[in-house]
């Protein structure tokens, strides 16, 4: 598992894992933080080579809005906030069964 304080943050560290050749089987993030918002994030993802990752997004956005410019981006999965374990455990088997 990796960690990140925000989005620029992470994007640095899924550059770093794919340079050693590690592999990721799945991206959980926000929309909602600095340097770097979701929306952003996910789209230079599905810009790079790791454009086939699933991600889920945890979120309290819950603008059809917002969701849509998610699914335009290449999002895998919306979930909100504040969420019960089983509903995110749920999410996550359905991103990566649909994978």
């Amino acid at each position: 598992m990796t960690e990140a304080t925000d989005g620029k943050d992470a994007f640095q560290k899924l550059q770093l894992l794919k340079d050693k050749d590690d592999s990721l089987a799945l991206i959980i993030t926000d929309i909602n933080m600095p340097e770097m918002d979701g929306i952003t994030f996910i789209s230079k993802i599905k810009e790079s080579e790791l454009k086939f990752l699933p991600i889920l997004v945890l979120t309290t956005e819950d603008e059809e809005s917002m969701i849509g410019k998610g699914r335009a981006a290449g999002v895998s999965g919306w979930l909100l906030k504040p969420f019960q374990p089983e509903q995110l455990l749920w999410a996550v088997k359905k991103v990566m069964w649909s994978k």
